[in-house]
């Protein structure tokens, strides 16, 4: 019953995460702060200083809004940095601790083909080392 409680936990926050990832400021009724925005920055400049603004914003909004998760890195991939990618390819990899759970995720998140985002939560491990089973993958327009 403990393992199904923490399984739980562990997507609830992992979608509120998501959520902050893939609202936009302003769309949020009665907090117009919240929300990274991701998609926005599909059509930016795939330059360091857009990394940086994207890191930056993931890493403050996390920390205000869902403070039970720690970030561990965010590593960007670029056309320059994988082989047979599109020029304008941007992924960004987040690695994540949900610090009460000691769980320890990813969330790949690339430009769909459709033009959307999609989300990708890799297995989750637990801090001691354990796999966990790894959520769907979403694909937002």
């Amino acid at each position: 019953r403990a393992n199904a409680n923490v399984i739980s936990e562990n997507l609830e926050i992992s979608e509120d995460f998501k959520t902050l990832l893939l609202t936009n400021p302003g769309e949020r009724v009665m907090d117009s702060r919240f929300g990274v925005g991701i998609r926005r920055y599909l059509f930016e400049q795939n330059v360091q200083q857009t990394w940086a603004d994207i890191d930056a914003r993931i890493r403050s909004l996390t920390k205000t809004y869902i403070p039970a998760i720690r970030i561990n890195s965010i590593d960007f991939t670029s056309a320059d940095n994988m082989e047979g990618a599109h020029e304008n390819y941007l992924g960004i990899k987040i690695d994540f601790t949900i610090v009460p759970l000691k769980l320890r995720s990813t969330f790949d998140i690339v430009r769909s083909e459709t033009g959307g985002v999609s989300v990708r939560h890799l297995s989750p491990k637990a801090t001691t080392g354990a796999p966990r089973a790894a959520t769907d993958i979403r694909d937002i327009p």
